[in-house]
């Protein structure tokens, strides 16, 4: 899971990727460079001017980038200019800049506009068309004749030409047919016990994918929105399952999010960080049997990026700060063309150590409440009412923090994913708790980047080895190049792991669902998740089943997902309604003497049969929050550990105050009878009343 920006991990997009190199191509008097920041394109040069020039301002048109990220320059200089001279026929030498015009600042319409410069000002005149904030693997150039000695304008010679982007040039790349090469080490769509050079790979520990797409059922028609940094707009493997019109960036109000490279490489490791929405976007839909590179678990489904949590260089707004700016946006994003998409993909998170959390401390209406309005907006309205299904990680904070203690997502609108490695078992990081629904493969971790010691996940990365994960730098004795056929470009990583690649593993697997049955309501997937996944980890003395005879762990949620069985439950499953159809019953209670062992009862009259339970608490009085316990048990004698002890709360700082809990270990038990809450502390001079409300949701 990528971290929430408070949490201290700061998002620079810097420079650009560019394969660090300029290309010089000479086309019809032409000069394309893709360098270090730009992609610029020097037209033609002329010297020795005899009669005032009337310009065609000449028009480059990138490759699904919108006119506000590039600009046209006009360079003015008295000495020769490197490019293409029409009088020699030959390559010359840069010339003394002295003036600049941005077309964008003189002139309205910068596709049909003339432009005069007078031969006794300037010897050389130099037009070059310069992309920013944009990658493209090809350059759309139309060229029109300049006239000379004339005050009217008729263009002339107008013709295109297409100029391949290095970093995305394909051309030494081994390729399968019907194939994708890198498919045989993505372990967690098929474990074989792979062992390239990392080991403890279990076969069978993976999600059960293969048998849906002998089905033809690939995510076709579903639309899935990565709500993280920049998606690789152009990468070879996602380029045909990316959907333009929905994906936006919020830098410059243009369709095309693709970062522009990364931060230098002596802030390592966050300067990997641009690389990750690319990352996750290949677990969700990679291009299946193209030829090249990895698979999605739903392969052909479609990518809307939005790039919520991108911040750059401090970036502020007249109105909010850095911080405040990255809330406001990622607010935004969760309801951003909700009529076209169908599942919002979650890989960041927030303070493991705080109950108050990030959201909450925001000034201007930005927090918690915040996010469950636009939840709430989201699940109500999206896929005409169905809701929109929001996928979240639950976090890389390991065994002692809680997904609880982030409390956006304890509303039991969201799916929250634990994290499994390659042997079935919870990884090292994985955030426990009541709330997580399901798990779902998320890699190993490279202890401080410095070995390879567990398996972690293989994905696309940003293509081009000066760009993402995989890369040639000073560190690639640190983080080898994943070194395998299929990735001489170095596109693909194996360096991927955490919640953050679990979450969209299970995005995959609902667009699956939803490709085989459109009508499920946000509500259907989770209980079909939560009744087809897999109990992994057998041993583990957390399983419990509950009255219903469904397992639970307070690690994995109901386990592992299934992407085949959750398939065939979806294809015929009646559904228990959308948002507008949940039953709900709320009960209060406080205690009436102080102690450190605290049970509280509520006498539930409702028959309701149960999705959630959701309690909210406040302790007034002495208690050590991170030596406290807090269960709940159902009528039927079902216990869930909503918070264990100890655990990672600062007990200096933190409080349960109206904290909201939530457990999804009661599904499909009935709500009716005496269910009782007990909060006890490990320090037995905590004093403390508990008051709380128990809110049952379900059918």
């Amino acid at each position: 899971m990528k971290k929430y920006l408070l949490s201290a991990v700061t998002i620079f997009l810097l420079g650009c990727g560019g394969g660090g190199t300029s290309t010089k191509t000479t086309v019809d008097n032409q000069w394309i460079c893709f360098c270090n920041n730009e992609v610029k394109s020097l037209f033609r040069t002329y010297n020795k001017l005899q009669y005032p020039i009337n310009y065609e301002i000449l028009d480059i048109k990138p490759n699904k980038c919108s006119l506000s990220t590039y600009d046209t320059l006009i360079e003015i200089g008295k000495t020769s200019a490197q490019g293409y001279s029409s009088s020699s026929g030959n390559i010359i030498n840069d010339m003394a800049v002295e003036k600049k015009i941005k077309l964008s600042e003189i002139l309205i319409d910068p596709k049909n506009s003339l432009f005069t410069i007078d031969k006794n000002d300037y010897k050389d005149i130099r037009i070059d068309a310069i992309l920013l904030d944009c990658y493209t693997d090809k350059v759309d150039v139309v060229l029109n004749k300049i006239e000379f000695n004339t005050s009217t304008f008729t263009p002339k010679n107008i013709k295109t030409v297409t100029i391949k982007n290095p970093q995305y040039n394909q051309d030494n790349v081994y390729k399968e047919a019907n194939n994708d090469p890198l498919y045989q080490y993505q372990w967690h769509l098929k474990n074989t016990g792979q062992d390239f050079g990392i080991t403890n790979a279990i076969p069978g520990e993976d999600i059960n994918v293969e048998p849906v797409w002998k089905q033809g059922i690939t995510g076709k028609n579903i639309k899935i929105a990565v709500i993280d940094t920049g998606v690789d707009m152009f990468h070879p493997d996602l380029k045909d399952n990316i959907d333009w019109e929905d994906s936006y960036n919020y830098h410059n109000a243009s369709n095309n999010p693709t970062p522009i490279g990364n931060a230098p490489v002596t802030t390592y490791p966050y300067s990997y960080d641009s690389a990750h929405a690319t990352a996750v976007a290949g677990l969700i839909a990679a291009k299946g049997w193209n030829g090249i590179g990895t698979r999605g678990v739903a392969p052909d489904a479609k990518i809307a990026s939005l790039n919520a949590l991108e911040l750059e260089n401090n970036e502020t707004s007249q109105e909010y700060s850095g911080v405040q700016l990255q809330l406001v946006r990622m607010l935004d994003a969760l309801v951003r063309n909700l009529k076209n998409i169908s599942i919002y993909n979650n890989s960041w998170g927030g303070d493991p150590t705080s109950l108050s959390d990030d959201y909450a401390a925001q000034a201007n209406g930005l927090g918690i409440s915040a996010f469950d309005r636009q939840i709430k907006y989201g699940v109500k309205f999206g896929r005409n009412s169905l809701g929109a299904v929001y996928v979240k990680a639950a976090g890389n904070s390991g065994p002692l923090s809680n997904a609880n203690f982030e409390q956006i997502v304890t509303n039991g609108l969201w799916i929250v994913v634990g994290a499994v490695g390659a042997d079935g078992k919870a990884t090292s990081y994985s955030t426990p708790g009541s709330a997580i629904l399901v798990s779902a493969p998320g890699g190993g971790v490279n202890y401080n980047y410095t070995k390879q010691d567990a398996i972690q996940i293989v994905t696309t990365d940003l293509a081009g080895n000066q760009r993402g994960f995989d890369r040639k730098d000073i560190y690639a004795t640190l983080l080898p190049h994943f070194d395998v056929k299929g990735n001489e470009n170095y596109d693909y990583t194996y360096f991927m792991n955490g919640t953050s690649s679990a979450a969209p593993i299970v995005s995959g697997v609902v667009a699956l669902m939803l490709e085989a049955n459109p009508n499920l309501t946000y509500r259907d997937i989770q209980i079909i998740l939560a009744k087809t996944a897999r109990k992994n980890d057998a041993k583990d003395p957390n399983w419990q089943t509950n009255a219903a005879g469904l397992d639970f762990n307070y690690k994995y949620g109901f386990g592992v997902v299934d992407a085949n069985a959750a398939v065939n439950m979806a294809k015929t499953f009646v559904s228990v309604g959308g948002f507008n159809d949940i039953k709900e019953t709320t009960k209060t209670n406080t205690s009436t003497k102080s102690s450190s062992d605290v049970k509280l009862t509520f006498d539930v009259k409702s028959n309701i049969t149960v999705e959630s339970a959701i309690l909210n608490l406040t302790l007034t009085g002495k208690a050590t929050v991170n030596e406290i316990t807090i269960s709940l048990t159902s009528p039927s004698n079902t216990k869930s550990i909503i918070v264990n002890a100890p655990n990672d709360l600062n007990a200096t700082t933190e409080s349960y105050t109206n904290t909201r809990l939530l457990s999804t270990n009661f599904l499909d038990e009935n709500s009716l009878g005496k269910w009782t809450l007990e909060v006890k502390s490990a320090n037995s001079k905590d004093d403390f009343n508990v008051t709380a409300a128990l809110t049952i949701q379900g059918h």
